[in-house]
């Protein structure tokens, strides 16, 4: 059985890999002239930030 602090450890970590991701995302949004490439760049950020805010939400339940 995983314990309260395994939970909360876990969301964190998750919640760090889709951090950088958005963060890289960004960095490629702001440097990325090409219009097509840089619709489907934010469609992949927007997603990660709603997965981000899943997760934030999830770990909130184990506070």
């Amino acid at each position: 059985m995983f314990t309260k602090e395994d939970y909360l450890t876990y969301f964190d970590q998750l919640a760090d890999i889709y951090r950088d991701s958005i963060n890289t995302y960004t960095d490629l949004l702001n440097n990325v002239q090409d219009k097509v490439i840089r619709n489907k760049l934010l469609m992949a950020v927007s997603e990660n930030m709603e997965a981000f805010r899943f997760i934030r939400e999830e770990r909130k339940k184990f506070t």
